[in-house]
């Protein structure tokens, strides 16, 4: 797991938390700016300056006794709606259901054209663009 503590939010204070544990999103090109990714505040992603956050770095052991006593959810934009792809059908972001080995996480989705409820990654679900 790649998580970042907020060690300054100056300019910030609406968006993230200082000494809060946020989980960085991997995005290469980010990274080649000087920036980071994480879901913040807001409940989406946003790239912020690298200066603002310093990595954690925790063994496998640790991290597995942290996380079976506590779990970290993930800033998930409940409530918001939006499509599988540019021209997918339409949903709404639930809750987080359930974290994943790989640390991805399952959001529970709402299909607007069917009220069907389905899991959804929550890797993708960030890449997805909102529906209008």
């Amino acid at each position: 797991m790649n998580l970042l503590i907020c060690v300054n939010n100056e300019g910030y204070e609406a968006s993230l938390e200082a000494r809060k544990l946020y989980q960085r999103i991997d995005d290469e090109r980010a990274d080649s700016l000087g920036m980071v990714r994480v879901v913040d505040e807001s409940g989406e992603d946003y790239l912020y300056p690298i200066d603002l956050f310093e990595p954690i770095h925790i063994t496998k052991r640790l991290e597995q006794q942290l996380f079976m006593q506590t779990v970290i959810m993930p800033s998930a934009p409940v409530g918001k709606f939006k499509s599988f792809g540019p021209l997918g059908p339409t949903y709404e972001v639930g809750e987080p259901v359930r974290r994943l080995e790989d640390g991805d996480w399952m959001i529970e989705v709402t299909i607007i054209e069917t009220g069907e409820k389905v899991e959804y990654r929550l890797s993708r679900l960030i890449e997805d663009p909102e529906a209008h």
